[in-house]
């Protein structure tokens, strides 16, 4: 019977596909960038379509991307119903 954790790899760093593991810091600046408004829409349009980004990173931005559209077709319908508060006052 294997026993084995079935979330680790046997592959040696970095063999995953060509990716090592990123680092908290580099997670921390991508928090810090997606904090800037115009700059979040312009990098997760980047890491989710761009060639050379990490696996993780991609899917990190194609699922910020789908809850942003998701969250702002919400607000719209939410405004157009007349039951949203508007966003300048």
């Amino acid at each position: 019977m294997d026993h084995r954790d079935p979330y680790v790899s046997d592959a040696p760093r970095g063999a995953r596909g060509g990716f090592d593991v990123i680092s908290v810091g580099n997670w921390l600046l991508t928090l810090v960038l997606l904090a800037i408004p115009l700059v979040n829409l312009v990098a997760l349009l980047y890491w989710a379509f761009a060639g050379a980004v990490h696996p993780s990173k991609r899917t990190f931005a194609q699922a910020g991307l789908i809850l942003t559209v998701i969250s702002a077709s919400f607000y719209l319908l939410l405004l157009f119903t007349g039951t949203a508060v508007p966003l300048t006052p």
